[in-house]
């Protein structure tokens, strides 16, 4: 670029240009190389990494693009944070009751997600949400904790709700 696009086109602008901090929850920014970052905003210790020097490193190890990359920091202090505003409401709210959690399958059936959800939802027995004998099966072989709930969603065949049944008893 030269000097007239430099001033036209800093950080500052490809922040606003991206509208990072409107959908990056404080998880993405861009630094002052202009490379997009992740980093970990309730841990002031943790330094940005940057994606280009994460495609580089990726690509000197002979891997390709595209790829897909899970930060899995974000879903662990999502479902956190998402659990402790229900906790506080509730306490504010002096209601009687606690939240369960669960997770909806269909959002997105991969193994390593929903396993990964339900390891960071465990000390919050967080469940899992199914529409499918396939769901059915899949979160009955991924949930550890026996008061896990799984919760059939809609109308269903009288076989898949036999299966959640024989599987509770």
């Amino acid at each position: 670029m030269n000097s007239k696009e430099d001033k036209l086109f800093n950080i500052e602008t490809a922040k606003k240009t991206f509208g990072i901090q409107r959908w990056g929850n404080h998880y993405f920014d861009i630094n002052n190389n202009g490379h997009a970052v992740v980093k970990n905003p309730e841990d002031k210790g943790f330094a940005p990494v940057s994606f280009f020097d994460i495609i580089q490193e990726i690509q000197k190890r002979g891997l390709k693009t595209p790829l897909l990359l899970r930060i899995e920091h974000i879903l662990e202090q999502n479902i956190h944070n998402m659990n402790k505003a229900f906790h506080d409401a509730i306490k504010k709210a002096k209601y009687q009751n606690y939240f369960r959690g669960v997770y909806p399958l269909k959002v997105n059936p991969q193994e390593k997600i929903v396993k990964d959800v339900v390891h960071f939802g465990d000390r919050y027995k967080y469940g899992l949400e199914v529409g499918s004998k396939a769901e059915m099966l899949a979160a009955l072989a991924t949930l550890k904790l026996s008061n896990s709930l799984i919760v059939c969603n809609g109308y269903k065949a009288r076989d898949l709700l036999i299966l959640g049944y024989m599987q509770s008893s």
